[in-house]
């Protein structure tokens, strides 16, 4: 899973840096360890070089990336990935 996004993963580590203004939900998530449960698979892309290098993951991947990154060279993976899905159906 890769956050393609650099201001979701800089507001990622603001959030981070202040759990004293979690809600109730929140603190009982990050004092269980639910919060952080599964994210060693997530991948933060934080250069226009990461992003491109997307382009080339091998096999099926979760890209999540805000609306903005789905413009010019960015539009090539969900391209890529729509024309894979009709070839296989």
């Amino acid at each position: 899973m890769y956050l393609d996004s650099p201001m979701a993963v800089d507001a990622t580590r603001i959030y981070g840096r202040n759990t004293e203004l979690f809600d109730a939900e929140a603190k009982a998530m990050l004092d269980s360890g639910e919060l952080r449960r599964g994210l060693e698979t997530v991948r933060p892309c934080v250069s226009a070089k990461e992003s491109r290098a997307l382009n080339t993951v091998a096999g099926p991947c979760i890209i999540m990336a805000g609306s903005g990154m789905c413009s010019g060279e960015s539009c090539t993976i969900f391209t890529t990935i729509s024309t894979a899905r009709r070839r296989r159906c």
